[in-house]
C-alpha cells in the first residue's frame, strides 16, 4: 500500500487475498469437469433485476419493487 501526499503513513505489507486465484481454479474445473455452474442461473436474473430497478429508481426517484 502506498499513499502520496499523507505523512507517517506506515506501510502496509501482505499478500491480499480477494478470492480471484479460487474462483478462477474453480471455473478452470467447471469447464474441465462440467458440474453445476458456480453461480447458479436465478441468482444471476435476481442480480440484473436489482441492478436495472436501482438504475430506474434513479431516474424515476421513487423506490421500485421487485417480483
Amino acid at each position: 500500500l502506498s499513499a502520496y501526499g499523507f505523512k507517517n503513513l506506515k506501510k502496509y505489507k501482505s499478500k491480499q487475498d480477494k478470492g480471484h486465484f479460487n474462483q478462477f481454479k474453480l471455473y478452470k474445473e467447471f469447464l474441465e469437469k462440467g458440474g453445476q455452474p458456480l453461480i447458479p442461473f436465478d441468482e444471476i436474473v435476481n442480480t440484473t433485476n436489482a441492478s436495472l430497478a436501482v438504475i430506474k429508481s434513479i431516474k424515476n426517484s421513487k423506490w421500485i419493487e421487485i417480483y
